[in-house]
This record gives C-alpha cells, structure tokens and sequence, in this order.
C-alpha cells in the first residue's frame, strides 16, 4: 500500500516550496527587469530641429543601444540625458531620472560657454572693441577698490581664459574659492578685492568669479541685463525661448537652465561657424579664435583652452574636439571635422561622460 504514502509525500514537498518560494520572494513579487531599449528617432518637434535615423548617418545603432541600456541599467546613474546631432539633424534623445525634452537642465559652468558667445556679440555690436579691453574701463562702481600690481591692467581677454594672476580657483582650496564666493552677496566685488599675485596673463588658474565679472561688464556696456541682451542677440536668432538665469542676491546674473534640445542648438551654431538656418549670428572669425587655443595644455594641466571653452582631442578617432564643461556633468561636445554635437546632462561630477563618449558614440561613428 505503498501509493497513498508517495501522494501524501508530494503534496507535503510542494507545500514546502510553496512556503520557501512565498519567503524568498516569488517571481511575481520581484522588481520588474527594465525594458531593453530600442533605438528609434527622436520626435520630431516644432522647435527648428530636423531628425534623422541614426544608421542612415553612418551610426553602428547597437552600439548605440548598448550606450542607452547602459545608462537604463544603472551603471551611470549620474546621466540625466543624452543627445547627438549628426549633420545637422538629431539622431539620438534620451532622458533618465524623470527628464524629458521640455524640462529645463541646469549648465552650471558650461554657461562659461555662452558667455563666450556674448562676449563675441558685444564686440560685433560695437558696444565694446575687443578682447583686449580693459574691464577697469567699464567698471565704475568698483572703482574705489584696489586696482593696483596690474590689476588695472587686467583685460577681457585674461578673464576668458582664466588668466587673471589671482590666486583664486573653483573649489574649497586657498584664501578665494568658489566655495567662499558662493556665500557672497555681491560676486563681483568679492572678486575684484582680490590682490593679483602673477603677471596677467602668465597663469591659468580656472575661478567661476571672473565670469561674474564679465557679466557684470556687459550689462554695464550694453545698458541691458544679461538676460536680455541673450534674449536678443543671442537666444532668439536660435528659436531658443525658455532659458531662466540665477542670480545673486544683489542681481548680478550667474549661471542659466535651458533645454537639452537648445544646448545641442548652441553647439551646432558654433559647428556651423556662428550660422543657424543659413543666418550669420556670430562672425566665424569669433568662433574660431575663441575655440582655439589660447592658452597651452602645459598650463591647463592636460587640456587645452580657448575664450572660455575647453579643448580636447580623440582617442578613438585622434581628431581634436572643443566642449562647454560644467559641474555635475553638463557637456556639450563639438566635433568640427565629424560634423557631430554631443550633449549630456547630469547629476553628479564624475567625468563619466568622456568615457561614453570614446567607448560608445564615438566608437558606433563608423568610418
């Protein structure tokens, strides 16, 4: 009578698994594996940008999908979007960590880049007459300070390429930092009380407080904000209407958050020397002399630098390319020679980008 002893047997063990697999967790009660991405185009939107597949411009699409599913998967959870323009057209837009295509992302410092820009308007328009123009000229109200050991002789020029002779760095380091300026009322003030220490000139030394100058220089010679005088020259020639600027608590403008979509929109009016749809914006001459190299890689520590723009050149296809850089990872990447604009947007600063850059995009841009 050996059969109801093997059919009370099996039922116990499955009682059993059934207890084990309720205590473990079941499948069903598991967190659902992400969906693998597949690429498709961008949408096509109302905003000036054409679209275009990806394979179609010479794009290995896997590899493509491998960037993206990286990114899904968790392994660069820093990145909060993602977007390549290839021969003028988008061929790739995607967002993690609740962004989408109409929210506003933070530059922090690639706005550095933009300011390039305003300054090269400002010249254009005859409001001031080069890079070489003396800040002490157009800035009045400080006047009172101290200007001496050549601090009178500091020009726009210095201030772009971060070549003021402070001692003064982003950062926590030293007696004047980005650390101390942020907790300043007035940031151009702060920075101008600062004693210069080396010629201007002679030594690169990379400090947000001179953009802050700058600006404060603009609005002085343009009898405009910052804001506005972007608006004007710079922003609506592009199509580009939701940029917002921070400010100081005394209103100077510090750093911008615009659309992904209009980041890359930036890069290629410079990828196509200073022309949006068939329109001159900026002289070429202005793009080109603020995105070379203006001040040796020996001083940058490795990496060039223009008017305001990092340079840097290609391991994967040894050709030289230039970028707007800020902090948590706002990149916007332009390759003259490969027509190509990169954007990333991110959370965190950890150089991650570049690696994806090289190992993926790059690397799927098929010769």
């Amino acid at each position: 009578m050996n059969y109801p002893t093997r059919s009370y047997l099996a039922t116990g063990l499955a009682v059993i698994a059934l207890l084990l697999s309720i205590g473990c967790g079941s499948s069903s009660d598991s967190e659902p594996t992400p969906a693998k991405y597949q690429y498709s185009p961008p949408q096509k939107l109302s905003d000036g940008w054409e679209v275009n597949d990806a394979a179609s411009v010479g794009f290995n699409v896997s590899l493509l999908e491998a960037l993206i599913n990286q990114i899904i998967g968790g392994n660069y959870p820093e990145i909060d979007g993602v977007i390549i323009v290839k021969n003028e057209s988008l061929i790739l837009e995607h967002y993690f960590n609740g962004y989408g295509h109409s929210q506003k992302h933070e530059l922090q410092s690639a706005v550095k880049s933009i300011d390039s820009a305003l300054v090269g308007l400002a010249i254009q328009n005859g409001f001031i007459s080069s890079p070489q123009e003396l800040i002490y000229n157009h800035l009045p109200e400080y006047h009172q300070l101290d200007w001496s050991n050549d601090k009178d002789k500091l020009t726009l020029q210095h201030l772009m390429t971060m070549q003021s002779g402070m001692e003064c760095t982003d950062g926590t380091e030293g007696d004047c930092n980005s650390h101390i300026l942020n907790q300043q009322a007035n940031w151009t003030r702060y920075t101008l009380k600062q004693e210069v220490i080396h010629q201007p000139g002679t030594r690169f030394s990379y400090f947000t407080g001179l953009n802050i100058v700058a600006h404060t220089l603009l609005e002085n010679v343009t009898n405009t904000s910052i804001d506005n005088f972007a608006v004007t020259h710079l922003f609506e020639p592009l199509g580009i209407t939701q940029v917002t600027w921070g400010h100081s608590s005394s209103g100077e403008a510090l750093s911008a958050e615009m659309l992904p979509r209009d980041m890359a929109k930036f890069g290629q009016l410079y990828l196509n020397q200073g022309q949006w749809n068939g329109v001159q914006i900026i002289s070429a001459d202005w793009i080109k002399n603020s995105t070379s190299e203006q001040v040796s890689r020996a001083q940058t520590g490795g990496e060039g630098y223009g008017f305001w723009w990092w340079r840097f050149r290609s391991n994967q296809k040894a050709v030289s390319y230039y970028a707007a850089m800020g902090a948590k990872g706002q990149y916007i990447f332009i390759f003259p020679t490969l027509d190509l604009v990169v954007v990333f947007t991110g959370n965190e600063s950890t150089g991650r980008p570049k690696e994806l850059l090289e190992n993926y995009i790059l690397k799927a841009l098929q010769d």
